[in-house]
């Protein structure tokens, strides 16, 4: 996996490599969702202490995935709380993202990472 484009969290990794991040919170109450591009209506929960991994599979018509994390923050409003992202690939490469999100008031921030295959 390399970094295309670090502000727009573009990425490019190699057919059937598998992603590995990890999320680490600060000042909150866990709190992550995500989905995958065909997952329009749906958001899955990622487990406090876990990592969210899968396997990129070149699609048929090029186009690319696009993963959709979602970052909830419960605790008192301005007092800093935020998540950080660590991010590697099975064939090599790194990104970490410090903070990925910091808490927006009431907003649910999102972080969206497309991966060209």
């Amino acid at each position: 996996m390399t970094v295309e484009d670090e502000v727009n969290l573009l990425f490019r990794g190699s057919n059937e490599e598998f992603i590995t991040m990890t999320f680490t919170k600060h000042n909150t109450v866990w709190g992550i969702t995500y989905a995958f591009d065909d997952e329009e209506d749906e958001a899955h929960a990622l487990p406090e202490g876990t990592s969210l991994n899968f396997q990129l599979k070149k699609k048929a018509d090029g186009s690319p995935t696009v993963l959709r994390v979602f970052f909830n923050f419960i605790n008192e409003s301005g007092t800093g709380a935020s998540y950080d992202e660590h991010m590697t690939g099975s064939l090599g490469g790194t990104f970490d993202e410090v903070p990925a999100q910091e808490q927006q008031g009431d907003l649910v921030p999102q972080s969206i990472y497309t991966f060209q295959v």
